[in-house]
């Protein structure tokens, strides 16, 4: 009894402190420029589908952070992200923040012995005013803008503040 509290406690103990990690700083081998990233957080899951989710990490360099969405869709269809298209966040208190890609990204089939599904990486730039203002709000739906209409995305509670603590810990 005594062995399998401890085992449940240690494999809770590593759950919980997988949540939010800073990864190993990448230094450019040229520059020397430093690039600090979080490690990929998973914030949406359709239930019984493991390759449709939405994924969050947060990146900075030279200064500037990024919010690079992972984007899988438990089907195969091809879509893009494209400069302008945007990022919409829905906080708790219905306040709105808008952030504009700054770059084409298509996506890509990946197959698996189960499922072929696609997959798509979309990068945006956050201002110092929306990093304020998500470090201040708490985050119920994100949609992201694509050639194939809107991905909208409902943020359960539990996983609400994920990009906040990314930010948090991301421009300490």
């Amino acid at each position: 009894m005594k062995k399998s509290l401890i085992v449940i406690l240690l494999l809770s103990a590593a759950y919980i402190s997988k949540a939010q990690k800073l990864e190993k700083p990448k230094i450019d081998k040229i520059t020397g420029d430093t690039t600090f990233s979080t490690s990929k957080e998973i914030i949406t899951n359709k239930v019984g589908l493991i390759y449709d989710y939405l994924g969050v990490k947060t990146i900075k360099t030279k200064g500037d952070v990024f919010l690079s969405f992972y984007i899988s869709k438990g089907i195969t269809m091809l879509y893009s992200v494209n400069p302008g298209d945007k990022l919409i966040l829905k906080t708790t208190d219905d306040k709105v923040l808008e952030i504009k890609s700054i770059a084409s990204q298509n996506s890509d089939f990946t197959h698996s012995s189960a499922n072929t599904y696609s997959d798509l990486i979309a990068l945006y730039p956050v201002s110092s005013d929306d990093l304020i203002k998500l470090k201040a709000g708490t985050i119920k739906v994100i949609r992201i803008e694509t050639s194939k209409g809107n991905f909208d995305y409902d943020i359960k509670l539990k996983n609400a503040d994920i990009i906040k603590k990314q930010i948090e810990l991301i421009t300490k």
